[in-house]
């Protein structure tokens, strides 16, 4: 079955952040194989590409820029108001993302600005988080949008697209697309 791929194209929607770039997870591990049933892979021309979560049985959702990609990374992270990651950005912060990492570093969706695909490095994380689901106890909240660069560091939390600002607009649309 095709699934019908919906994207947020955050950067055109003038959120204020920087252009997104490429993430990976920092202090996590390998997920056991079939824990994530919603957890999606995007791709293109045979390569996968980004993550996503699906949404309905027809419809992935995932963010709008590429990535190369890797295993299943978990990571558990704390949720941080907006007005303390603001604090890490030069970029606005806006209501329309989240926050969440350790202020201490350690863990982290993590970004760099190569848009080549990168190879893992020694703690076993991979490329290709983002546009994956954020879910907080067992529901879908956000979708990975972009971190710091360097990974991981105190005080650096990561951005999440917060889905709740564009409910309406993702039902709408698949409603108008059956």
């Amino acid at each position: 079955m095709w699934f019908l791929v919906l994207f947020l194209v955050l950067s055109l929607w003038g959120t204020g952040a920087a252009p997104p770039i490429q993430s990976r997870i920092i202090g996590g591990w390998e997920c056991q194989k079939n824990s994530h049933p919603w957890q999606a892979a995007v791709y293109h021309h045979g390569l996968a590409v980004c993550g996503g979560v699906l949404v309905h049985p027809q419809w992935v959702l995932t963010a709008a820029h590429f990535l190369s990609p890797g295993t299943l990374q978990c990571v558990d992270l704390n949720l941080m108001p907006n007005d303390i990651c603001s604090k890490a950005y030069s970029e606005k912060v806006t209501d329309t993302m989240l926050c969440a990492g350790r202020w201490q570093g350690g863990k982290d969706t993590c970004g760099v600005s190569s848009p080549l695909p990168q190879p893992r490095v020694r703690d076993g994380a991979s490329w290709g988080d983002s546009g994956g689901p954020l879910i907080c106890n067992g529901m879908l909240q956000g979708l990975t949008s972009r971190g710091s660069d360097p990974c991981a560091v105190p005080q650096q939390p990561a951005l999440y697209t917060k889905l709740k600002a564009y409910r309406k607009w993702i039902e709408d649309t698949m409603v108008a697309n059956p």
